[in-house]
């Protein structure tokens, strides 16, 4: 499925950890997120008792302790407590560590008291003691924190979940918060809860180191197209060598699983859903390079922003491929790049969701080819009213081919060049034409757009051009892909204008300031 992405270039060059969501659009869907987590993260606190001897020699996953996963950006924790105390004691395995499930969710909350755009999430499982018993002192002590937890639900965006918990357990303790099933040791797995689909990877006995590279690679690229708001993916880097889970081994595993996870995310940009990680935010083993690289991702999150476009028709150009996207064959339900390109009809509904329509055929019909909250695709939608084309040439004018692109070479995240605008001289009024607007009820955020009653007759259809082009850049919305190498920009090439129309449609360069529109799936 497309995607269109507003992408801020470095806007998480120097985020705070304590607190890296501040920065992003409510109308995010926490499904499109990246989310750093700690497996087993209470053994950063150490062992009790006789399980202190022992966790000297084996189950140590962790060298930072709750509060401090927080603020290295840690959202995602995985917490086993037993049914031992009133608090229950959170294990690893047999082994008992200095932490309670009270404390530890004491401990988160406080955080999200204070940080209230962030979220957190827990992942949680009976390690020790009867089922009976652990659900009946689990279900208590989470409702005596009824103000901050939630269980998940298909569609959550992040403005559903600021200042919120959310809790998924692999052992039932009350009616919404259990995942069906969760298999041991496997490199995929599908499971459902409450309605929303987790993709898990939880390879953890590493007899092939190769086989737990391939299998975290594998689910950060699903993770990186998955084109589901209720899909979301739990990729554990975790695990051990060899037959035992001794310290030794546990770091062994880090050492390569974590490097891996983030060459993947480096070399593949993209969402990657939640990552389990052993020594989250450490200084050792990449823990702390590979928690940054998953945040840095969220930098990239789809959204249509408030300086999204509005609704209204234009030339979208991809700088790398030094092409204007246009319909492909199949009259608009894929699309392509050439060097004329084609109008797109963009429709922002203001409510976090763009369409893009590239064909409209004699009875008004507009292709849906892309939306971004993944729900429609290949849908036909009929707008309310089409907006009108950008830069239509009047029959008395000849059209004015778009300018190419001062020369540039630049990374696949920095910010595009954007020609200055030739000024265009003035029009006969009579012949101007304003884009029309579209209403926000056009396309609902998470509903199949409805049908208007909006026909073009075929006589209106034959006044238009096939393929219009800008009058100038100020039409063209500029856009780059993360997943094309850089290319240089070809010398521009004038071209004759005779009385160019006033442009229809205004957009200024600062309005792009730093932002660029990346379709992705091309």
């Amino acid at each position: 499925m497309l995607g269109i992405a507003l992408c801020v270039a470095n806007a998480f060059a120097a985020v705070d950890t304590k607190q890296w969501m501040a920065s992003l659009n409510d109308n995010i869907f926490i499904a499109q997120m990246s989310l750093p987590g700690a497996h087993n993260a209470a053994t950063g606190h150490g062992f009790s008792g006789t399980s202190a001897i022992i966790g000297a020699f084996t189950g140590k996953c962790q060298d930072k302790e709750i509060a401090e996963l927080w603020d290295a950006g840690v959202r995602v924790f995985d917490l086993r407590p037993s049914d031992s105390g009133d608090d229950c004691t959170i294990n690893h395995g047999s082994l008992a560590t200095t932490l309670s499930l009270r404390q530890a969710l004491t401990t988160i909350t406080g955080r999200l008291s204070t940080y209230g755009s962030e979220f957190a999430i827990v992942l949680m499982r009976k390690e020790e003691g009867d089922a009976d018993t652990w659900k009946t002192k689990v279900s208590a002590i989470v409702n005596s924190f009824s103000d901050y937890v939630m269980p998940f639900s298909p569609n959550l965006r992040l403005s559903d979940v600021r200042g919120k918990l959310l809790i998924l357990s692999r052992d039932y303790f009350a009616d919404g918060y259990k995942i069906d099933s969760w298999t041991d040791n496997t490199v995929r797995d599908a499971r459902s809860a409450n309605g929303v689909e987790f993709v898990v990877q939880d390879y953890y006995q590493v007899e092939d180191t190769n086989t737990k590279s391939t299998a975290i690679t594998n689910i950060l690229a699903e993770a990186r197209t998955n084109n589901s708001i209720s899909r979301m993916y739990i990729n554990h880097t975790s695990g051990y060598t060899g037959s035992t889970g001794t310290n030794s081994n546990i770091n062994a595993n880090a050492n390569t699983s974590n490097a891996a996870a983030l060459n993947a995310i480096n070399a593949n940009p993209g969402p990657t859903g939640m990552v389990l990680m052993d020594f989250a935010g450490s200084s050792s083993y990449n823990g702390a390079n590979l928690c940054n690289a998953i945040i840095e991702q969220n930098s990239k999150i789809a959204t249509a922003a408030a300086s999204a476009p509005a609704t209204g028709q234009y030339y979208v150009y991809n700088v790398e491929r030094e092409m204007y996207i246009t319909r492909s064959n199949n009259y608009g339900t894929r699309a392509g790049f050439d060097k004329a390109g084609m109008p797109i009809a963009i429709y922002n509904a203001g409510d976090g969701t763009l369409t893009l329509v590239t064909h409209v055929n004699g009875t008004g019909k507009g292709i849906f080819i892309a939306d971004n909250n993944g729900e429609t695709e290949g849908e036909v939608i009929i707008p309310d009213e089409e907006p009108v084309p950008v830069g239509t040439p009047t029959p008395a004018k000849p059209e004015v081919h778009p300018a190419e692109p001062t020369p540039v070479v630049e990374p696949a995240t920095a910010k595009p060049e954007i020609p200055a605008a030739k000024p265009a001289a003035p029009a006969d009024t009579a012949n101007t034409t304003k884009p029309a607007t579209v209403p926000a009820t056009t396309k609902p955020a998470t509903t199949t757009p409805t049908k208007g009653k909006t026909e073009t007759t075929k006589a209106e259809q034959q006044k238009k051009p096939a393929t219009p082009t800008p009058k100038n850049d100020e039409d063209v919305i500029y856009f780059e892909e993360d997943d094309v190498a850089p290319a240089k920009a070809p010398t521009p090439k004038k071209k004759t204008e005779t009385k160019p129309a006033t442009p229809k449609k205004k957009i200024e360069p600062d309005d792009f300031d730093d932002e660029y529109y990346d379709l992705e799936g091309f």
